[in-house]
């Protein structure tokens, strides 16, 4: 006989952090995948579905966390060179920049993120050694 899962908590504190469409809409979708279309109920899964979902669920959240990260970083930095972080278009319009980034920032994915950090821990080394070598601009 297959077994069932008996506490959902895992299932809904998950679902509360995933990004993406309505809740009830976004719990079916995601039983209806995790059961090949068997079913849309928690309860008519099996453990190893439900325990398969969860995991997925947790490395989306994770990759969401990630994200945020980098994000936060990636400000920070634009901070840190007189960009006004307080101003999405200003953020935007530096990002768009071919030579920086060449799109929005709210479209850059983590990898495209990771990339932007880089270039502008350059940029504030270079205004850095700038700074070292004329003091008085």
């Amino acid at each position: 006989m297959e077994t069932k899962p008996h506490n959902y908590g895992r299932f809904y504190g998950l679902l509360k952090q995933m990004p993406g469409m309505n809740l009830t809409d976004l719990k079916s979708n995601l039983i209806l995948q995790c059961t090949n279309g068997r079913t849309q109920s928690l309860h008519e899964m099996t453990a190893q579905e439900y325990d398969a979902m969860c995991r997925s669920m947790e490395n989306a959240v994770q990759d969401k966390t990630k994200l945020r990260w980098q994000r936060s970083i990636c400000l920070k930095l634009m901070q840190q060179i007189d960009v006004d972080t307080t101003k999405w278009t200003e953020v935007d319009r530096f990002c768009e920049n071919p030579r920086i980034a060449g799109k929005r920032f709210s479209r850059l994915s983590y990898d495209e993120l990771e990339k932007l950090e880089k270039k502008l821990r350059a940029i504030k080394a270079k205004m850095k050694n700038d700074m070292l070598i004329n003091p008085l601009n």
